[in-house]
């Protein structure tokens, strides 16, 4: 017997890229409780680091942090998983390159971390494109989760990144390597 919190949603238009056809209550949660912990805790933790941008950087640094967070927790959900694993791997790595929108975000906001941003864009891209086209064997969490830290530690390598601006390519390569390209461990490991 399912629980109100378990019962699926149908999810409208546009949402349906971040939710997929159906979701549940509890996911929706999730997405959106994570998201703002996590912005939140950014904001407070590197309250120096934040405290110094102007209202246009600080105002986008919100917006990715909510993105990143959410994306990364949604990209995990049964019905975004569901969603995409059904387009194409064409479809799913455009979905990737849009993404350089993020790093280039995150290189506005702390134009010292603009380096760092580029190669996690390009990590994103590079590790996308072994998770579509490897055989399938070869893809999965364990790749995927893999390909995602190897990525972090390669940027955190970068000259001049910041705290901030670290924490949030490390979410996005999570979102976009690891959650978006691996999977979860209650699905069989699938395409990217």
């Amino acid at each position: 017997m399912s629980t109100w919190i378990e019962r699926q949603i149908a999810m409208p238009g546009p949402l349906r890229l971040l939710h997929g056809e159906r979701t549940t209550l509890r996911e929706l949660a999730a997405v959106y409780l994570g998201a703002l912990a996590f912005t939140l805790g950014l904001v407070i933790a590197f309250g120096e680091d934040v405290a110094g941008l102007e209202p246009l950087r600080l105002g986008l640094l919100v917006l990715v942090a909510l993105d990143l967070a959410g994306g990364a927790v949604a990209n995990l959900c049964d019905g975004t998983r569901a969603y995409w694993r059904s387009r194409s791997r064409g479809h799913r790595l455009a979905f990737l390159a849009v993404h350089a929108a993020h790093a280039a975000a995150i290189a506005f906001i702390f134009p010292g971390s603009a380096s760092a941003a580029l190669l996690a864009w390009g990590w994103v891209m590079g590790a996308g494109a072994i998770l579509a086209l490897s055989p399938r064997a070869f893809r999965g969490d364990a790749t995927a989760m893999a390909l995602a830290l190897a990525g972090m530690v390669t940027v955190s390598l970068a000259p001049g990144l910041s705290p901030a601006a670290g924490l949030l390519l490390g979410v996005y390569l999570i979102k976009l390597v690891f959650s978006f390209g691996g999977g979860s461990t209650t699905r069989p490991s699938g395409d990217l």
